[in-house]
Formats: structure tokens, C-alpha cells, sequence
């Protein structure tokens, strides 16, 4: 599609809804719901850096259908189901790979709150790589930052909503620890349990049991885990 005074349509991710972005960053163009949740995927393709007043939640996880299901995935689980649920059906289609975060990465904006949603495609390990990246060309407060996470030592279902902790083994989360240099950033911890306490042998590796499935019940059970809003400040 072409130009309209000045603003071009969105197509770095085929996003060509002509319906202006929330964000209101000139050139870029998104799509919004019934709900008036506006999204955009390619807001950032001007580098605009839009300041500490824009939210970063991060979900964890490993790329790839193979690992959908399993409960190291529950980051990007809960995740798609946050953005469905603010932005729609239409948010789903929106979701992009942007090569220069190694992430999957959508923005909605909901009642005047804007929110950068990130799923790191590197692989749980590295998690970090991309979630420094983002945090660095966008310039986001520490406090603005939620990363949604899989935890075994929470029980099944119990979510804890921290800040200032170590990453107690996650390897995704210590990713993130050494490359944003600190764990001063709001964590939002899933139980998954450990296998003894969902009825599995407790012989099983820890390594091995967060990518063992969830079964159809666990995962209707996660999806009904709703992610909380960023505290307004750390304590």
C-alpha cells in the first residue's frame, strides 16, 4: 500500500490494518479491537525509544511446536493468553520475529497503559540476549519489567509475585540477571511442582521433567493463571 500524508503503512510485518498506532509514532501504522486495545507490531521501526512510561513483559520459553506444551513453556503460555485476552483476536495474527531482538514481540496498548510483550527465541538458556537488547534500545525502567516464568519450587498452580531474588537454578532467569546486571526487575514465578507432587517418579531430573508435556488438564489450569499488574513501584 502507499503513503498518506506522510505516514506509510505498516508492512515490516505485514501489518496493514490503516488503522493508526496508540503509540502515535509517525510512519507507523497498527490495527485495534472492539475492546479499544490497539496494537502494533512494528512500532519500534523508526527505533523510536518511547521511554519508562511503556511496560515490558517478558515470557519464557523454548521456540519450536516440539516445546508448546511443556512447563518450561509456561512463560510464552501465559503470555499469548495476556495478549488475547487485552488485545483480541486480532493480537494473535500480530505477533512478529524482529531479528535485531531474537524475540517474538508484539505492543498493545489497554486504557492508556502500553505494553511490550516479548517472547526471547533464543532458546531458555540465553533468554537474556534478547530481554537486554529490548530493555537497552527502548531504554525501560527496571520497574517496568515483569518476566513470566516456570518454577519448581512452587507447587502446582501457586504464582509468587517477586523482585530482588536470585534466579534459585532458572537458567533462563539468570540469563537475564547477567546481562541486565541485576535482579532488581519484577518476576512473576509459576508453580510446576516437582515430580513427586504431580503424582510422577521423583527420580526424574529436574533438567528433564520442565520439558516433559503438560497434560490437557495442568494446561487448562495454567491458562487460568492471570498475569498481575507491575507494581507501581519497588520497594
Amino acid at each position: 500500500m502507499g503513503t498518506n500524508s506522510g505516514y506509510s503503512f505498516c508492512t515490516l510485518f505485514g501489518c496493514n490494518s490503516g488503522s493508526l498506532c496508540a503509540v502515535g509514532v509517525v510512519g507507523d501504522y497498527g490495527g485495534s479491537d472492539n475492546n479499544g486495545a490497539f496494537y502494533c507490531c512494528n512500532f519500534f521501526k523508526h527505533g523510536a525509544r518511547l521511554g519508562s512510561q511503556m511496560k515490558l513483559i517478558v515470557g519464557l520459553g523454548n521456540p519450536g511446536k516440539k516445546f508448546e506444551k511443556t512447563r518450561h513453556n509456561v512463560g510464552f503460555i501465559l503470555l499469548d493468553k495476556f495478549a488475547e485476552e487485552i488485545g483480541g483476536g486480532a493480537t494473535a495474527a500480530a505477533w512478529s520475529f524482529d531479528p535485531k531482538f531474537v524475540a517474538d514481540i508484539v505492543k498493545i496498548t489497554k486504557a492508556g497503559e502500553e505494553y511490550l510483550l516479548v517472547k526471547p527465541e533464543t532458546f531458555m538458556n540465553k533468554s537474556g540476549e534478547s530481554v537486554s537488547k529490548v530493555v537497552n534500545y527502548f531504554d525501560i525502567d527496571l520497574e517496568e519489567i515483569l518476566v513470566v516464568h516456570d518454577d519448581v519450587d512452587l507447587q502446582f498452580g501457586q504464582t509468587k509475585l517477586q523482585t530482588g531474588r536470585n534466579s534459585a537454578g532458572h537458567k533462563g532467569v539468570q540469563s537475564i540477571i547477567d546481562t541486565l546486571k541485576t535482579n532488581n526487575f519484577w518476576r512473576f514465578r509459576v508453580g510446576v511442582g516437582r515430580p513427586e507432587d504431580c503424582g510422577h517418579d521423583a527420580n526424574i531430573e529436574t533438567d528433564d521433567w520442565v520439558l516433559m508435556n503438560l497434560t490437557d488438564k495442568e494446561l487448562s489450569q495454567i491458562k487460568a493463571i492471570k498475569i498481575p499488574q507491575i507494581p507501581t513501584q519497588i520497594s
